[in-house]
């Protein structure tokens, strides 16, 4: 089985601003007295020599393992043209599919995020 970068990004809903994550921490924590438990995350990130963290502000995007015609990484969350057709496409997972809604043959081109480029 071939490697496979495992990359996040995440948007800062407080600043406004995309970061490369540098460190991904997960714990459960039970959210009330019948048990139930919830997923926590403490993103670590980089803003020139300053390192936060923050779970709570942050909306993770994973990297999907494709490059578009110009080499650049393609994360969820990006807005892909497909340039066979010219659709603009938003990047998402498909449950139904268990994968990406893109054509991993067809040649693509970032063009922004739904967070910076709302279309």
């Amino acid at each position: 089985m071939p490697y496979r970068d495992i990359k996040f990004r995440a948007w800062d809903k407080q600043h406004k601003e995309m970061t490369m994550v540098n460190t991904l921490s997960f714990n459960l924590s039970t959210m009330n007295r019948n048990e139930e438990y919830r997923l926590n995350y403490i993103i670590e990130f980089k803003l020139g020599s300053l390192v936060r963290q923050d779970g709570e502000n942050m909306i993770l995007m994973q990297y999907i393992g494709l490059k578009d015609g110009h080499g650049k990484e393609i994360y969820e969350g990006d807005i892909v043209k497909d340039q066979s057709n010219g659709n603009m496409i938003s990047v998402t997972w498909n449950d139904e599919r268990c994968g990406w809604n893109i054509d991993k043959k067809k040649p693509l081109e970032i063009i922004g995020n739904i967070y910076q480029n709302h279309t």
